[in-house]
């Protein structure tokens, strides 16, 4: 089955080759060629754009993708990479730069670069070993100047990311032709700014973005890796004679399902400044965390967000503003369905879906029915909103079922004194937030006193009322 792999695997080691053996032949290379083809058209070879050599022990890769770009204001060096195979049938593949993008200049306003210093790729492909293919990259830096036309104005956007890394692990799934994936990416720092150049090269309305070092996790499991790749070469295939049928497309897509088992990744960025003409936006740190199951009989996703120490100046914003600053924010959402495998089967099914691309009245029908009675659920949980007013935390569950949703929460305050004393400041020069002072006040009327903090208890009442602390609103 891993041999049924190789694409996934060739594919994300900058290439689609055929690996052997044997020492690099012209045969070889040919046949490393027909590989290519079948994943990124033949004309890739009749036009030059690809081109494979054998040099010694290696292959030699070489992408001149000035020839596609012909005739356009962009130039490119060539990507040249190398395969050696190995001994066992697997093969390594090394690279040590990645080509520079150069735009033309127009009117001597427009045009830019895009580099990448110190490049280093390398890749194996070992089908006897259990993580049949790992890589390894890394950027000292990329650089980007680049300058266009926006109406009347010319922009400017230049970014620089330093110390760039990531790496790759594929191995064999516990299902028949799927893999497992994990992937691990990390930047030292990164800076962006946009601009708007005048005609004596001055710039203005500069917003500039300054962020710390970011890491970042992916992991698919189940991955149906072989069923990509089929699909993927049976579109390529009939990129000339028009797009395929219905009845030849059906059992390809089928055959992708549930696409995976779980995928997920994770994302950690610190120390985040923006600055724009009348202020600035700082936070400490940022990090999300996302989680999703395949077309599955029970599927999930869950997502969570995390903001430390974020705070807003503005130049124009009033004395009490600074009061709100900083917030630290941390939530987790979740859902949960069944049936999308059966959702899925009833939309390939339906005749209309390939001939038009939308779903028949029957099939959207059918499908809503389906995931009506799935028990559909969603949930926020792990929600915590600090600032120097207010500590508070909100959790909640709503169920959609039968034919009315039952939903309930919880919000929890430390104490409501230092909001209202802040409205009640406010207000002195603002009448209008009056108003949010007496409202406030009668929330923490209805609040209940539990271990220290002031508690709401929400339910929803069908149709269109609640229950606050068991006090329905609006009151029969």
């Amino acid at each position: 089955m891993r041999r049924r792999l190789f694409p996934l695997a060739a594919a994300l080691a900058l290439g689609f080759g055929a690996a052997h053996a044997e020492p690099a032949t012209p045969e070889g290379a040919k046949a490393m060629a027909e590989a290519y083809a079948a994943y990124v058209t033949s004309a890739t070879l009749e036009k030059g754009i690809l081109a494979i050599a054998p040099q010694g022990d290696d292959y030699v890769v070489t992408w001149d993708f000035a020839k596609a770009l012909a005739g356009t204001q962009v130039s490119v060096s060539p990507f040249v990479y190398r395969i050696t195979p190995t001994l066992d049938g697997g093969w390594f593949v090394h690279a040590t730069s990645l080509p520079t993008l150069s735009f033309a200049p127009v009117g001597g306003k427009e045009g830019g670069t895009i580099a990448f210093d110190g490049f280093r790729f390398e890749g194996l492909f070992d089908p006897a070993a259990p993580e049949f293919f790992r890589s390894k990259l890394k950027l000292g830096a990329l650089k980007a100047d680049v300058r266009s036309k926006a109406g009347e104005q010319t922009a400017r956007f230049v970014l620089t990311e330093t110390d760039v890394a990531s790496e790759l692990r594929l191995r064999s799934g516990e299902g028949a032709d799927s893999v497992d994936a994990r992937m691990t990416d990390s930047v030292a720092s990164a800076t962006e700014k946009s601009s708007v150049v005048g005609e004596d090269a001055e710039e203005t309305q500069a917003i500039e973005t300054q962020q710390g070092a970011a890491t970042g996790v992916s992991v698919a499991t189940g991955l149906r890796a072989a069923a990509f790749g089929d699909l993927w070469r049976f579109l390529v295939a009939h990129a000339k004679s028009g797009p395929p049928s219905g009845e030849e497309l059906r059992p390809k897509i089928a055959a992708l399902a549930p696409l995976w088992k779980e995928m997920s990744g994770q994302v950690e960025v610190g120390d985040i400044a923006v600055s724009f003409p009348g202020g600035t936006v700082s936070l400490k740190s940022a990090g999300e965390e996302l989680k999703v199951s395949g077309l599955a009989a029970h599927s999930s996703a869950a997502l969570a967000l995390a903001v430390k120490d974020l705070t807003v100046d503005l130049e124009a914003a009033p004395d009490w503003a600074k009061s709100l600053w900083p917030l630290t924010l941390a939530l987790t959402i979740q859902a949960d369905i069944d049936g999308l495998d059966h959702a899925a089967e009833i939309a390939l099914a339906d005749p209309a879906l390939f001939k038009s691309g939308d779903l028949g009245e029957d099939a959207k029908g059918a499908i809503l029915q389906t995931l009506a009675g799935g028990h559909p659920r969603l949930a926020l949980s792990e929600t915590r909103l600090s600032t120097p007013l207010v500590e508070a935390t909100f959790a909640g569950e709503a169920r959609f079922e039968g034919s009315a949703p039952q939903a309930h929460a919880q919000i929890t305050a430390d104490n409501l004194d230092r909001l209202m004393e802040a409205i009640a400041g406010i207000a002195e020069d603002e009448p209008d937030a009056r108003q949010f002072l007496y409202l406030a006040t009668f929330l923490r009327g209805l609040a209940k006193s539990q271990d220290g903090r002031l508690v709401w208890d929400l339910e929803y009442v069908a149709p269109n009322a609640v229950k606050v602390n068991g006090q329905l609103f609006p009151p029969k």
